[in-house]
C-alpha cells in the first residue's frame, strides 16, 4: 500500500511563526511592569474566509481579570503566512492603525514599534490609573 497521508512543504521554522513571536512579547509583559498586567495570546479562525487571528490581550489581574485586546494578527493562508496583516487597537477606533507585513523582519519590527508606541504607552497608563482608583475606592 502507497502512502496517502502526505505533509507539503518545509517545516516552518519556530522563529518565523507569528504566533510564537506574539507569544514571547506577551510573555515578557509580567516581567517588564512587574507583573501588574500579564499578556496573553488567542487564536481564532473566521470559518468564511479561513482567516487565522492571532490577538494579543493585557490581562489586569487586580481589576478582575479584565482583558483588553491591543494586538491582532490576520493570517490569510497557515500554510505561507506572510504577508500578513498586523493591527495595533488603540481606546479610540479611530485611532486604530493596520500594517501589512510581507517577512518575519519586518513583522518583528513592527510589532516591537506598536508595543513601544506612545498609544500602547497610554492605554498601560491608563489601566495602572484604573488599579489605583480601584485600590482607594
Amino acid at each position: 500500500m502507497s502512502t496517502i497521508w502526505k505533509i507539503y512543504g518545509e517545516q516552518p521554522k519556530p522563529e518565523e511563526n507569528p504566533e510564537k513571536i506574539l507569544t514571547e512579547y506577551a510573555s515578557l509583559l509580567s516581567k517588564d511592569t512587574n507583573s501588574i498586567f500579564t499578556g496573553i495570546v488567542t487564536e481564532t479562525v473566521r470559518e468564511e474566509t479561513g482567516t487565522v487571528i492571532y490577538a494579543l490581550y493585557i490581562v489586569v489581574p487586580e481589576l478582575h481579570d479584565y482583558m483588553y485586546r491591543l494586538i491582532e494578527v490576520n493570517i490569510q493562508s497557515i500554510i505561507n503566512q506572510y504577508p500578513l496583516e498586523i493591527t495595533l487597537y488603540a481606546k479610540d477606533p479611530r485611532n486604530n492603525r493596520t500594517f501589512t507585513c510581507d517577512n518575519v523582519d519586518s513583522f518583528k519590527t513592527k510589532l516591537l514599534e506598536l508595543i513601544e508606541s506612545p498609544i500602547t504607552s497610554g492605554i498601560l497608563m491608563h489601566l495602572k490609573t484604573l488599579i489605583e482608583i480601584k485600590k482607594n475606592i
